[in-house]
């Protein structure tokens, strides 16, 4: 894995794309704070290898886009959802030690060297099968648990639903944060840091087109 502070981030320029439009039937289904935004956007490549993935899915399953490219209110409002959520599960840490925390779940959003979702290059994805989404996580599980990727106490039909999705994003080069299941991307900072890359090809973008 890449030293992340190596990292150079050197901005291709490719512009952001509707996905609605650049991959036919996916699902957008942003949450509900979302105001305004009735579509996700994307860098073009990223838009690219995602209708690709799509294509080696089973019969009948779709993605359904939960997030894409994110502005810097949203992330600010992400980040200090996970924030409070820590204090409030662990009351007797300290402001530093909580939001450290986290941050492993939502980049702050002063630093934008690392906010994928702010670049264009990460999507929040899961599956869709006849309207209905594919069972991903347990709720008898916390937080962290249901989260990541490979969590040992999942039902097998969940880590199946789990692997179809993370093998068909793999295949066309997205990658992995392990910490979330859901969690994809390409060319930014954390894919140059999981593939060794020296440079990472996306840097923030602050409006759509």
């Amino acid at each position: 894995m890449a030293n992340t502070l190596l990292i150079e981030i050197v901005e291709s320029e490719e512009a952001l794309v509707d996905l609605l439009e650049a991959v036919p039937g996916i699902k957008i289904q942003l949450e509900p704070g979302r105001v305004g935004e009735n579509t996700a956007y994307a860098r073009k490549t990223i838009a690219e290898k995602l209708r690709t993935a799509q294509d080696l899915l089973p019969k009948g399953v779709v993605f359904v886009i939960n997030d894409a490219w994110r502005p810097r209110v949203a992330q600010e409002r992400y980040f200090n959802y996970y924030l409070d959520k820590v204090s409030k599960a662990q009351p007797d840490w300290s402001h530093e030690k909580a939001y450290r925390e986290a941050a492993k779940f939502a980049i702050p959003p002063t630093e934008i060297y690392r906010a994928g979702h702010m670049t264009g290059a990460a999507i929040d994805v899961q599956l869709m099968r006849n309207g209905r989404r594919l069972p991903m996580q347990s709720r008898s599980l916390n937080f962290a648990q249901r989260a990541t990727t490979d969590s040992p106490q999942l039902q097998p039909y969940i880590d199946r639903n789990r692997q179809l999705l993370l093998d068909v994003m793999t295949k066309v080069g997205l990658v992995n944060y392990p910490r979330e299941y859901w969690h994809f991307s390409y060319g930014d900072v954390m894919w140059a840091e999981y593939t060794g890359s020296s440079r990472a090809i996306y840097g923030v973008i602050e409006k759509t087109p």
